[in-house]
């Protein structure tokens, strides 16, 4: 943030930060911090909160006047783990990991020419691939059921998301699973129009 010299960064540490939910941070750029006042706040953002004061707030200096509610302290808590592991792992070498698998699963898609709405340039690519294949939302039931976690989102398809944790067995598994899936009679029944997939 301070090499980008952004404004203000706001994320969340479910998911790519291997937290829980709940947790969640504002970045501020310091030179802006006191010159903003929030229009949404509360009493932790005050000066000294447990004064309870009443009337108009005096706000605290630095990240604390961004503050509302209490703070969720087991998600915070939750999340710490998750950082460390990144911050161990380092997210340059995450990011390379991440290219990797999901260059690894746009190669895979093209040889069974599956249509793929992730874009193909790595520099304009998140962690995620989504596989726009006939009947990817019955197909992505179906490999839940396997035990295969991914996720179905309309006009996108079937999003797999790998992370550094995964494999490069587990790339070529989860393709292979969709190959079995396709394969059933039922899905081919299915997607002439004979019976439901359940």
């Amino acid at each position: 943030v301070q090499k980008l010299n952004v404004d203000f960064l706001v994320g969340g540490c479910l998911k790519w930060l291997c937290g829980g939910p709940g947790a969640c941070f504002l970045y501020v750029r310091p030179d802006l911090s006191a010159k903003l006042k929030p229009s949404f706040t509360g009493w932790m953002a005050h000066d000294n909160p447990f004064a309870f004061d009443t009337g108009p707030i005096e706000r605290a200096s630095g990240s604390y006047r961004f503050m509302n509610g209490t703070p969720v302290i087991p998600a915070l808590y939750t999340c710490r783990a998750g950082l460390e592991i990144v911050s161990e792992l380092g997210v340059e070498n995450i990011r390379r990991r991440s290219v990797e698998m999901t260059t690894r699963l746009i190669e895979l898609a093209d040889e069974r020419n599956w249509k793929t709405t992730s874009p193909r340039d790595p520099g304009c690519r998140a962690g995620t691939i989504a596989l726009d294949i006939p009947n990817a939302e019955a197909v992505s039931e179906e490999l839940l059921a396997r035990d295969f976690l991914v996720d179905y989102r309309p006009k996108a398809g079937i999003r797999i998301a790998p992370h550094f944790y995964n494999t490069d067995q587990e790339i070529e598994d989860v393709i292979a699973e969709i190959d079995d899936i396709i394969a059933t009679e039922t899905y081919r029944k299915h997607l002439a129009g004979a019976v439901k997939v359940e």
